[in-house]
């Protein structure tokens, strides 16, 4: 009887086992799907910022800048040039991205925990515009420009571009795709 006693709490153990293992399994799916249902551009681009990781930036002209992912704002990117903390650095307004590739699979943050109420893409503009850096602007359609930022509003960047005749370029943030100084 012993032994019949001691298989069948073996059996019984080995069970317990089983169905442990299968809801740690279910459970961790679970948490795997909810990640995934939660995950938002913002979110993922803030998780790459905080691990100072690089990523390669498609934009809905064609383009592609590639760089570390320097900050994060309610409605842009800012990627630093892989020339390190010499390179020139870009500012892409959110709704220019087409994709992000990254070298690493990234979870992504839930909308909540991402950077949505820091810097708006005009204002951190008004406030360069102050300084008049020289930039390169890159509009949808293939547009681009360099000369000085003049002027940065609500909906455009004005641009004084190079050369002997003052001329300037407007160019609506709705339009916008990238703004790298250099």
């Amino acid at each position: 009887m012993d032994d019949e006693l001691a298989d069948r709490l073996t059996e019984w153990a080995a069970e317990a086992r089983a169905a442990d293992a299968a809801a740690e399994r279910a459970r961790r799916r679970w948490l795997e799907q909810q990640a995934a249902e939660d995950v938002s551009l913002d979110g993922m681009l803030l998780d790459l910022a905080e691990r100072r990781s690089s990523a390669a930036v498609v934009l809905r002209n064609g383009s592609t800048r590639v760089g570390v992912v320097a900050a994060v704002g309610s409605d842009f990117v800012a990627l630093r040039g892989e020339g390190g903390e010499g390179g020139d650095t870009t500012l892409i307004p959110l709704a220019a991205v087409s994709l992000v590739r990254t070298p690493e699979a990234v979870a992504g943050a839930g909308r909540e925990e991402a950077a949505g109420e820091g810097l708006a893409l005009a204002h951190a503009l008004a406030r360069l515009a102050g300084e008049r850096p020289r930039v390169r602007v890159e509009a949808l359609g293939g547009a681009a420009l360099t000369g000085e930022l003049a002027a940065a509003g609500g909906d455009v960047v004005v641009v004084g571009l190079d050369g002997g005749d003052r001329a300037s370029a407007c160019v609506p943030l709705a339009a916008l795709c990238a703004l790298t100084l250099v």
